[in-house]
């Protein structure tokens, strides 16, 4: 059998697991600011969707670092500009790190998670 033969072929992101501390503060930031649904959940878990990925939060009873061993999660945001998104966010005090008319920006989930949003578009000049 040659490498080829048995070479594994990923097609999609299932989900990524978050630990958190306060496993309702993450359920609300995800779905009251981030709009996204719940898919399932737990007195421990919660999985949120993210389009058809899943993003799943774990509480853990130990102390979390922010954003320790992992840079950030990107997420595809339906529409929307910079503007629009940071007033939306500004109406839950959560604050976008980014610049006017960029299609990539910033924001931290409540145990330091950096979380990318990106807009329509931002694929565009990649040739993807």
């Amino acid at each position: 059998m040659t490498l080829a033969a048995t070479r594994i072929q990923v097609t999609a992101l299932d989900h990524v697991v978050l630990h958190v501390k306060d496993l309702p503060k993450s359920r609300h930031f995800y779905t009251e600011v981030l709009g996204m649904e719940v898919h399932h959940e737990n007195e421990r878990q919660c999985f949120v969707k993210a389009g058809n990925q899943l993003l799943a939060l774990f509480c853990k009873d130990v102390a979390i670092h922010p954003g320790e061993g992992l840079d950030h999660i990107a997420f595809d945001v339906a529409e929307g500009s910079y503007e629009s998104l940071k007033a939306a966010l500004d109406e839950h005090g959560v604050p976008l790190e980014g610049q006017p008319g960029h299609l990539r920006a910033y924001v931290y989930d409540p145990d330091g998670h950096r979380v990318q949003l990106l807009m329509p578009g931002h694929r565009a000049n990649q040739g993807a």
